[in-house]
């Protein structure tokens, strides 16, 4: 464990200030008995082909379809204010079509009313810090060793 701090350590010391400060928020979601971690990138956006996948993978509700839709664009206009709330990220790293948490409400809410409730579930026990829902709702299957420490850390915040 104190090889890794160290490696850690370094890394972050490598890293440009800017990168070091960002609060990237990460979010479990479940949905029909399948958990997914989604993360926020650098600009506090979300993947939706994440959201697909975790939504069921259905070729009908990719979200290049939400996007090409009229109301969807319509949706976007309203929500930009010179500030980009939607991009598409090409090339090398992760891939695909990103959106502020409100764009993520509303593709869920486009692919079902069941997945929409799912994930607003998600992000309200993510930004209300509800660590014992979120202990219950993730299913842990990496890092291990770390487990019983994350855990016993989320039950110790005093969440009524």
């Amino acid at each position: 464990m104190q090889l890794e701090v160290k490696q850690m350590h370094k890394v972050v010391q490598r890293m440009p200030m800017a990168i070091q400060e960002i609060n990237m928020k990460e979010i479990t979601l479940t949905f029909n008995n399948i958990t997914t971690k989604l993360f926020s990138d650098e600009e506090g956006m979300f993947n939706l082909n994440l959201l697909h996948k975790a939504s069921g993978d259905e070729k009908r509700n990719r979200p290049s379809y939400w996007t090409a839709n009229s109301e969807t664009q319509k949706f976007i206009q309203e929500l930009e204010t010179g500030i980009p709330v939607s991009k598409t990220k090409r090339g090398r790293g992760v891939t695909g079509t990103w959106g502020i948490e409100q764009i993520v409400y509303a593709y869920a809410s486009w692919i079902s009313p069941e997945f929409h409730a799912a994930v607003i579930e998600a992000f309200t026990h993510a930004v209300n810090g509800d660590g014992k829902k979120a202990v219950k709702k993730a299913q842990w299957t990496e890092f291990r060793p770390l487990r019983s420490l994350v855990v016993k850390k989320l039950l110790s915040l005093n969440v009524e």
